[in-house]
Protein backbone atom coordinates (compact mmCIF):
# COMPACT_ATOMS: atom_id res chain seq x y z
CA UNK A 1 0.00 0.00 0.00
CA UNK A 2 0.93 3.58 -0.85
CA UNK A 3 0.15 6.38 0.67
CA UNK A 4 0.89 10.27 -0.02
CA UNK A 5 1.16 13.50 1.99
CA UNK A 6 1.52 17.15 1.38
CA UNK A 7 3.05 19.64 3.73
CA UNK A 8 5.37 22.86 4.06
CA UNK A 9 8.49 22.51 5.65
CA UNK A 10 10.63 25.32 7.85
CA UNK A 11 14.45 23.85 8.76
CA UNK A 12 16.74 25.41 10.28
CA UNK A 13 20.53 24.42 12.03
CA UNK A 14 18.66 24.78 15.00
CA UNK A 15 15.60 24.06 16.62
CA UNK A 16 15.42 27.85 18.13
CA UNK A 17 16.18 29.15 14.91
CA UNK A 18 13.37 27.77 13.28
CA UNK A 19 11.06 28.39 15.66
CA UNK A 20 12.26 32.01 15.46
CA UNK A 21 11.50 31.66 12.00
CA UNK A 22 7.82 30.65 12.69
CA UNK A 23 7.16 33.41 14.98
CA UNK A 24 8.47 36.19 12.46
CA UNK A 25 6.53 35.29 9.78
CA UNK A 26 3.20 34.97 11.81
CA UNK A 27 3.99 38.69 13.84
CA UNK A 28 1.89 40.55 11.55
CA UNK A 29 -0.54 37.87 9.98
CA UNK A 30 -2.68 39.40 6.89
CA UNK A 31 -6.20 39.38 8.73
CA UNK A 32 -7.43 39.74 5.03
CA UNK A 33 -5.90 36.47 3.92
CA UNK A 34 -7.50 34.90 6.79
CA UNK A 35 -10.80 35.63 5.56
CA UNK A 36 -10.48 34.93 2.61
CA UNK A 37 -9.35 31.46 3.37
CA UNK A 38 -12.54 31.47 6.04
CA UNK A 39 -14.87 32.35 3.29
CA UNK A 40 -13.17 29.72 1.19
CA UNK A 41 -13.73 26.59 3.64
CA UNK A 42 -17.33 27.65 3.76
CA UNK A 43 -17.61 26.07 0.16
CA UNK A 44 -15.20 23.65 0.20
CA UNK A 45 -15.84 19.43 -0.66
CA UNK A 46 -12.30 18.48 0.23
CA UNK A 47 -12.65 16.14 3.12
CA UNK A 48 -8.40 15.98 3.44
CA UNK A 49 -8.46 20.13 3.60
CA UNK A 50 -11.27 20.17 5.96
CA UNK A 51 -9.77 18.15 8.07
CA UNK A 52 -6.56 20.15 8.25
CA UNK A 53 -8.92 22.97 9.48
CA UNK A 54 -10.15 20.77 12.13
CA UNK A 55 -6.83 19.75 13.82
CA UNK A 56 -5.76 23.21 13.13
CA UNK A 57 -8.46 24.43 15.45
CA UNK A 58 -8.16 21.27 18.20
CA UNK A 59 -4.74 21.84 18.61
CA UNK A 60 -4.77 24.93 21.16
CA UNK A 61 -1.62 25.99 20.98
CA UNK A 62 -1.36 25.51 16.59
CA UNK A 63 0.91 22.65 17.62
CA UNK A 64 -0.20 18.72 16.39
CA UNK A 65 2.90 17.42 17.93
CA UNK A 66 6.77 18.56 18.99
CA UNK A 67 7.20 18.79 15.15
CA UNK A 68 3.99 19.54 13.44
CA UNK A 69 2.67 23.11 13.61
CA UNK A 70 -0.54 23.91 12.09
CA UNK A 71 -0.30 27.91 12.81
CA UNK A 72 -0.47 29.04 9.21
CA UNK A 73 -3.39 27.19 8.06
CA UNK A 74 -6.05 29.76 9.11
CA UNK A 75 -3.73 32.18 6.46
CA UNK A 76 -2.70 29.81 4.12
CA UNK A 77 -5.09 26.77 4.06
CA UNK A 78 -5.35 23.02 4.67
CA UNK A 79 -1.52 22.31 2.72
CA UNK A 80 -0.13 24.97 5.24
CA UNK A 81 0.42 22.32 8.28
CA UNK A 82 4.27 22.47 8.19
CA UNK A 83 7.26 20.31 10.02
CA UNK A 84 9.49 22.66 11.84
CA UNK A 85 12.72 21.89 13.23
CA UNK A 86 16.15 21.64 12.98
CA UNK A 87 17.80 19.94 10.05
CA UNK A 88 18.00 16.37 12.07
CA UNK A 89 14.11 16.96 13.64
CA UNK A 90 12.80 17.22 10.60
CA UNK A 91 14.63 14.59 8.61
CA UNK A 92 14.09 11.88 11.60
CA UNK A 93 10.04 13.30 11.23
CA UNK A 94 10.00 12.80 7.95
CA UNK A 95 11.36 9.04 8.81
CA UNK A 96 8.74 8.44 11.27
CA UNK A 97 5.80 9.14 8.66
CA UNK A 98 7.55 6.67 5.98
CA UNK A 99 7.72 3.93 8.85
CA UNK A 100 3.77 4.45 9.14
CA UNK A 101 3.48 4.01 5.90
CA UNK A 102 4.07 7.25 3.96
CA UNK A 103 5.87 6.76 0.51
CA UNK A 104 4.56 9.18 -1.33
CA UNK A 105 5.94 13.66 -0.19
CA UNK A 106 4.79 16.62 -1.90
CA UNK A 107 6.80 19.58 0.48
CA UNK A 108 6.37 23.38 -0.03
CA UNK A 109 8.89 25.87 1.22
CA UNK A 110 7.07 28.87 3.09
CA UNK A 111 7.69 31.47 2.61
CA UNK A 112 9.37 31.29 -0.21
CA UNK A 113 11.63 28.92 -2.69
CA UNK A 114 14.93 29.53 -0.75
CA UNK A 115 12.88 27.18 1.68
CA UNK A 116 12.95 24.16 -0.53
CA UNK A 117 16.67 25.48 -1.23
CA UNK A 118 17.69 24.91 2.17
CA UNK A 119 15.30 21.31 2.34
CA UNK A 120 17.44 20.27 -0.63
CA UNK A 121 20.79 21.29 0.92
CA UNK A 122 20.31 20.29 4.29
CA UNK A 123 17.49 18.17 5.17
CA UNK A 124 17.02 16.01 1.99
CA UNK A 125 20.82 14.50 2.44
CA UNK A 126 19.73 13.22 5.84
CA UNK A 127 17.01 11.56 4.59
CA UNK A 128 18.86 9.99 2.10
CA UNK A 129 21.07 8.30 5.23
CA UNK A 130 18.56 7.25 7.31
CA UNK A 131 16.58 5.65 4.24
CA UNK A 132 20.67 3.65 3.56
CA UNK A 133 20.67 3.13 7.34
CA UNK A 134 17.33 1.24 7.12
CA UNK A 135 17.59 -0.34 4.13
CA UNK A 136 21.34 -1.51 5.71
CA UNK A 137 19.69 -2.89 8.66
CA UNK A 138 17.02 -4.94 6.77
CA UNK A 139 19.31 -6.93 5.11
Amino acid sequence: MRGGLRMQVLARSTREEALAQVAEMMREPDEKQRRFIAEFMTNVDSEAVKNSFRLADASGDDWLSPYLWSGAVAYRGGPALCIVGSYEEVADYIMEYKAAGVSEFIFSGWPSREEMRIFYRHVLPLVRQREAEAAGAVN
